[in-house]
């Protein structure tokens, strides 16, 4: 979304207002008010670190944008600069549009295929183990869990209540590598859970580093020519014994290599790939001529899309679909803003994480919450029923509608604009009048009603509907 701050020219802006375009953050800039709305993007993948900035005494703001080069030997081209103006002023609309332009120019001309969001509630297993708080109440669930007891207990409940995608977590990694034979029922167990989710119309997804990985890790032990280095030739380190490991080494090969021979030994369909900036952001001082991983990053995404595996990213990118860690410190309130979150996955763990979020009003923005899984085992808890009943209106539009071309805000909540129709959410109690259904053969289906109720006739959809109601207009 955008960051909304007073053009005082009294006193210089502060240093929050700053993100990577290709590493983990908004792929343009957007400025705009009443008089209109000013974009700037660029035409490749370079390392660019943005920021908008005001300077005391000086009537304007600054657009920054630092394209990171590295070390080269010879001519260099730096990234077209596309700047737009619109007389129309900046809303949540316009963002989604932009929002929408750039990932889909950037779509083509990379050649990625765009990972499609399952419109539904997701179930991370890895949360069976560890300690959430979750709305005051603790949920713990400590040992006496296998792979096999989850697939048949929890994945029935998940699909149940209409979730279609889980990450089953760390389950094979150069942190803890799965050997097929030192380890066969190891295997058999996982790929049971993986098959047992897809005969469920479940997807599943594994957890998987970009780069930073366990510097103690026999593989990366092994292979120190695929560590990040800084200018004094140190191993790029963060968080405690992890090392940044980096694309533009073997380390690229052998991990696509790798998540590929998993797609065909355990099953999955995608990867959630943490450490998304460190992976992009980095530039690795022991090459010969050091340069920004942001192209060959690119690279990797299609070549996993290209696979047949779609991915999730820590953060964001702009040839991904985002994922947001909430907490309390970092994004609430959310009051006026969900339009900022929409096509995103969101997570949360930690004393002051901010978990139980308005599933509706994010499903309408195609931004399911995590489901907590719980609350999955307690049908009457209000929670669950809520996530359940939401998760089964999105199942519904993404059945009758098809592809899901763009998400928009309307005056009473948003709407989903179909391959094959519309769906209209309403977050308040209001009267509706839809125009410009040309043709014959729509239908009108209000999934999950309250009481709300809308006919098509002469082009025209007409009714009312009910605070946390969903119409489904398809032919």
């Amino acid at each position: 979304g955008w960051y909304e701050m007073p053009l005082d020219i009294s006193a210089d802006s502060g240093p929050h207002n700053a993100w990577s375009f290709f590493c983990s953050g908004q792929p343009f800039h957007v400025l705009g008010g009443a008089e209109g709305t000013l974009l700037l993007y660029y035409d490749e993948p370079t390392q660019i670190r943005g920021r908008a900035v005001i300077k005391a005494g000086r009537d304007a703001v600054y657009f920054d944008n630092r394209v990171v080069i590295g070390r080269r030997r010879g001519t260099i081209a730096t990234p077209v600069q596309w700047m737009l103006f619109s007389q129309q002023g900046l809303s949540g609309n316009l963002w989604m549009q932009v929002s929408d332009h750039v990932r889909r120019e950037y779509e083509v001309k990379f050649g990625v295929a765009r990972t499609r969001p399952v419109p539904c509630g997701q179930m991370r297993m890895e949360s069976l183990g560890t300690r959430n708080y979750y709305r005051g109440r603790t949920a713990k669930m400590h040992g006496g869990l296998d792979l096999r007891e989850i697939a048949d207990y929890f994945l029935p409940l998940a699909a149940e209540r209409g979730i279609r995608r889980v990450d089953i977590g760390s389950v094979a990694n150069p942190e803890h590598p799965l050997d097929p034979k030192a380890e066969p029922e190891r295997l058999a167990a996982i790929r049971y859970l993986t098959d047992r989710a897809h005969s469920l119309g479940i997807e599943c997804f594994i957890y998987w580093r970009i780069s930073y990985w366990n510097q103690h890790a026999p593989l990366v032990v092994e292979h120190p020519e695929w560590w990040n280095r800084t200018r004094d030739g140190r191993p790029l380190t963060g968080f405690g014994n992890l090392v940044n490991l980096s694309l533009r080494s073997g380390w690229y090969d052998w991990s696509l290599n790798r998540l590929l021979e998993l797609r065909d030994l355990i099953g999955i369909d995608g990867v959630w790939f943490d450490t998304l900036t460190a992976g992009m952001d980095a530039i690795n001082y022991a090459e010969d001529e050091p340069q920004p991983t942001v192209p060959r990053g690119i690279e990797y995404f299609r070549e996993l899309r290209d696979a047949g595996l779609g991915f999730w990213v820590e953060g964001m990118h702009p040839l991904a679909l985002d994922s947001y860690w909430f907490r309390d410190e970092k994004y609430a309130p959310f009051e006026g803003h969900e339009f900022s979150l929409f096509g995103s996955s969101m997570y949360a763990d930690g004393e002051d994480s901010l978990t139980y979020l308005d599933p509706f009003r994010l499903a309408a923005f195609r931004a399911p919450m995590m489901a907590d899984v719980t609350e999955l085992t307690v049908a009457d808890d209000p929670i669950t029923r809520e996530q359940a009943r939401c998760n089964r209106i999105l199942n519904a539009a993404d059945e009758a509608l098809g592809e899901v071309l763009a998400v928009r805000k309307t005056d009473f909540g948003s709407l989903w604009i179909g391959a094959r129709g519309y769906a209209v959410f309403a977050f308040e109690d209001r009267r509706v009048t839809i125009d410009g259904l040309d043709g014959e053969g729509w239908r009108v289906n209000i999934p999950e009603g309250r009481g709300g109720s809308l006919t098509v006739a002469d082009g025209r959809a007409t009714g009312h509907l009910l605070a946390g109601e969903a119409a489904i207009i398809a032919r």
